[in-house]
């Protein structure tokens, strides 16, 4: 029990604070603890990190996936829009996902790398499975027949375009603009027929 609350509050102050403006000092000092206890569930400040990256990571898949998973796949249309209108939401809503989001873009510089491997994991992941949900739908023939890596590919493009809005700007009213214009514009190219 007092890990899972010795990485909520780090979870808290890292978000808040950064990682290298948040000491497990701090971290105690929300829990209640001494310095010293941290120790006794994590080997230092970047155990404690990396474990945080690591449940947070799951956040941005699970969503994807439950989102799929609780819609109706006869409709791409409101399947993919949602999905993209639904990130904003989870940013808003999920510190697990604000702390993924962030630490994707600004990992500290010494965890770099190991961020970064998580990080292409999702993708892999997320790309695999975009794939095999457009060429379902192709041979369903819910959307016409194209090259699906370039659908999925474009559809990613999006998602990441709708996730730089939320952690550089994300001021509600121009980021629900942009989603608008992006899924607009993706929805009409993969819908013309040749």
């Amino acid at each position: 029990m007092r890990k899972e609350e010795i990485k909520q509050a780090a979870l808290e102050l890292f978000a808040t604070n950064g990682f290298e403006g948040t000491s497990l000092a701090d971290i105690a000092g929300v829990v209640g603890l001494k310095k010293q206890s941290i120790y006794s569930h994590f080997k230092d400040k970047d155990d404690l990190f990396l474990s945080i990256m690591k449940d947070a990571k799951s956040t941005e898949i699970d969503y994807y996936r439950a989102h799929l998973q609780n819609s109706d796949l006869s409709r791409p249309d409101l399947v993919l829009a949602s999905l993209l209108f639904g990130v904003k939401n989870l940013y808003d809503t999920d510190a697990a996902f604000q702390f993924w989001l962030r630490y994707g873009f600004y990992p500290p510089k010494h965890l770099y790398d190991i961020v970064q491997a998580e990080i292409s994991d999702n993708v892999s992941q997320m790309e695999q499975d975009f794939t095999e949900l457009f060429s379902s739908w192709m041979e369903q023939k819910l959307i016409p027949e194209q090259d699906v890596e370039t659908m999925k590919e474009a559809y990613m493009g999006i998602l990441d375009a709708v996730i730089v809005e939320i952690v550089y700007v994300n001021e509600p009213q121009r980021t629900q603009k942009k989603i608008t214009a992006l899924w607009q514009i993706f929805w009409r190219g993969i819908t013309l027929k040749a």
